[in-house]
């Protein structure tokens, strides 16, 4: 990470520029079914974090008179209504008003059958040091998630394996494979995101949100000007690992009673701590009614097939986008012969043209055989 933060220090602003087009383009073509609906969402994100005041000349844009936008559209707002209360209202419109309790799966007596030995877990070290180093490089990839680590970690431990036909009957190196890669993903996700202030999925923005609120900007310039703040973050990510193993160890029963409980109440009650938390953070009501309006535009863009994550992503994106793109067209000035002096735009450029070229041409020819 400190290697990569050194090499953005030395990015332009052209550079800078092309390095999130390629981000998005990465992002528009591996999450959804469709690129051009992730480009749409993205577009979406980047024109919603337009409202507020111009970063390079302070103009008013888009606030129709409401001086709570001068700053933006409320970040907290924004992204509890698109990630949380969008999704409570997708599942509270499925309810219906039937009481829907948890599958109980038998319990085995045999309590120290439940336990890994540690035999079976030094027999797994290949595994879990082949699903890490996958679950790390894909992590580190805009886009890609816990789960496509896991699949990808699960099918190299099949082929790796001498007994590849008793993978889904049990086999204890399939779980070692997707759990090791889904566990790593979560650290190598904070690359893009601390050196480049990219997040690269909804876990990574949820916590650039996090930074923005406290007003860290996380980016290149983080690891000179908070460096403390670096390592409190890995040493938060280590606590994070302990505390999840004691909690799944000590409060697994209990987690698995409340969700025993009617969704019926438990949304209402969610929904009603997601308007607290907007109020408190805001001040307002207005903040409750902009978190209102973007779950809505969450729960149709869910409709109908539009990413709110690449959205969320866009939004948080949107102000250095911005500027980068300013400041690019005032470097270049009508030129565009200046972006041959600059080979490292170009490439992310033909990139970002390719990735969504390839991406896109590939799930028409799925599309087209799934048909045929």
């Amino acid at each position: 990470a400190p290697f990569i933060a050194v090499l953005a220090l030395k990015m332009g602003p052209i550079e800078v520029f092309s390095l999130m087009v390629f981000a998005f383009s990465i992002i528009a073509a591996l999450v959804g079914d469709s690129v051009m609906k992730e480009i749409a969402s993205a577009g979406f994100g980047l024109f919603c974090a337009t409202v507020g005041l111009d970063p390079e000349n302070s103009t008013p844009r888009f606030i129709f008179g409401y001086f709570e936008l001068y700053d933006g559209i409320p970040l907290v707002s924004m992204a509890l209504g698109m990630l949380a209360v969008a999704e409570i209202l997708k599942r509270m419109s499925t309810i219906r008003g039937k009481i829907e309790s948890a599958v109980i799966l038998p319990e085995s007596r045999d309590k120290a059958s439940k336990r890994v030995s540690l035999r079976e877990f030094w027999a797994c070290k290949g595994t879990i040091l082949r699903g890490s180093v996958i679950g790390t490089v894909l992590g580190a990839i805009p886009g890609l998630d816990s789960s496509a680590a896991s699949f990808l970690s699960y099918a190299s431990a099949k082929q790796a394996s001498k007994e590849p036909q008793t993978f889904g009957q049990g086999n204890i190196h399939g779980i070692a494979a997707t759990e090791s890669a889904n566990s790593s993903v979560a650290g190598a996700n904070l690359i893009p995101l601390l050196t480049l202030g990219i997040p690269g999925n909804l876990a990574a923005a949820l916590i650039i949100s996090a930074l923005l609120i406290h007003g860290v900007q996380p980016g290149p310039l983080l690891f000179q000007e908070q460096g403390q703040l670096i390592y409190g973050l890995f040493g938060a990510l280590l606590m994070a690992n302990v505390l999840n193993l004691i909690s799944g160890l000590v409060g697994l029963r209990f987690w698995a009673r409340i969700i025993r409980a009617p969704e019926s109440i438990i949304f209402p009650g969610a929904l009603l701590l997601c308007m607290i938390g907007v109020y408190l953070a805001t001040g307002s009501l207005f903040g409750v009614a902009v978190m209102f309006i973007f779950a809505i535009l969450g729960y149709l863009m869910s409709a109908y097939g539009y990413s709110v994550i690449v959205f969320v992503i866009a939004f948080f994106l949107g102000e250095r986008f911005e500027l980068a793109l300013s400041q690019s067209l005032n470097i270049l000035d009508g030129d565009i012969s200046i972006l041959l002096s600059h080979p490292v735009a170009l490439i992310l450029l033909a990139s970002a043209g390719f990735s969504i070229y390839w991406f896109g041409c590939g799930r028409k020819r799925m599309v087209t055989s799934k048909q045929a």
